[in-house]
């Protein structure tokens, strides 16, 4: 498919549009998007959403993203992956398109009951004291070798500097320290 961006070799600006992506991202961008331009395609409409009717983009990418939701079986966040290429290329071509969840809350809606129905909006299990406890004692760990002793050590020390280390950033030092103001 090749870039979505227009390159023209006589204009700077184009080769700096290029550029803009990181190369993975517009690969990503690229593949994502074929869907787009086969939807757009087969219905007989342009690429672009009409600059004109901007209260019928929301619609349109409802409809899109229902197909590709329920009907494809594609992962929520593969979906979000073709939201946003369709967003860039809107921009590439300088119609921006607006996909925030305020600007388009009935896509919003959709989203939010496709990661619903994916099982993809579980909240992640907290690391405990006791998770750890029961790793070290059924997760068949061998401390006297090498290896072992080193998850030893990093199991502990990763707790409490990654996953407890929100806690100090949320809470006021006398909080943290157990006393109430």
């Amino acid at each position: 498919v090749g870039s979505l961006a227009p390159v023209n070799q006589s204009d700077p600006r184009d080769e700096l549009l290029a550029a803009s992506y990181a190369k993975g991202s517009d690969t990503t961008y690229n593949s994502a998007f074929i869907s787009w331009i086969l939807w757009r395609t087969c219905r007989g409409q342009p690429l672009l959403l009409p600059a004109a009717a901007p209260e019928k983009h929301e619609d349109e990418l409802c409809r899109y993203f229902a197909h590709g939701a329920v009907t494809c079986g594609y992962s929520a966040g593969y979906m979000r992956t073709k939201l946003y290429s369709i967003r860039r290329f809107h921009l590439v071509h300088r119609q921006p398109l607006d996909i925030r969840d305020d600007a388009m809350p009935f896509l919003s809606l959709l989203r939010r009951g496709h990661k619903r129905i994916a099982g993809e909006t579980r909240p992640k299990k907290p690391v405990t004291i006791e998770l750890l406890g029961e790793i070290f004692e059924n997760g068949g760990l061998d401390f006297n070798t090498r290896d072992g002793g080193r998850v030893c050590l990093a199991m502990p020390l990763g707790h409490c500097c990654l996953c407890r280390g929100g806690q100090y950033i949320r809470y006021p030092i006398t909080i943290r320290r157990g006393l109430r103001p």
